[in-house]
């Protein structure tokens, strides 16, 4: 399914190595383009992957297929009492 530029991609659920569930989101490309690439958005610390909406949107509209994540502890799902920061990166260490 394809996404306009500024609309959310379609929520990712995916289990780490230690079992925690972390989130993320999918924008499908527009018009596929074979043997592109898929475009992963590692966001920066302690910033949700929902802020690179419109740049995975123009992406997908130029015929990539785009992933972003939150990282442990930031955005969805957030576990109870992981207290991210970009001290901690979301280990919910002191």
């Amino acid at each position: 399914m394809g996404m306009a530029s500024g609309q959310a991609g379609e929520p990712l659920r995916f289990q780490a190595a230690d079992g925690m569930m972390l989130g993320g989101h999918l924008w499908s490309a527009v018009q596929p383009v074979p043997d592109r690439s898929v475009v992963v958005v590692s966001p920066a610390t302690s910033v949700r992957s929902r802020y690179y909406g419109r740049f995975a949107a123009h992406l997908a509209g130029a015929g990539f297929d785009v992933v972003t994540f939150d990282y442990r502890g930031i955005g969805d799902p957030a576990p109870p009492g992981c207290a991210a920061s970009a001290r901690t990166g979301g280990t919910g260490a002191s």
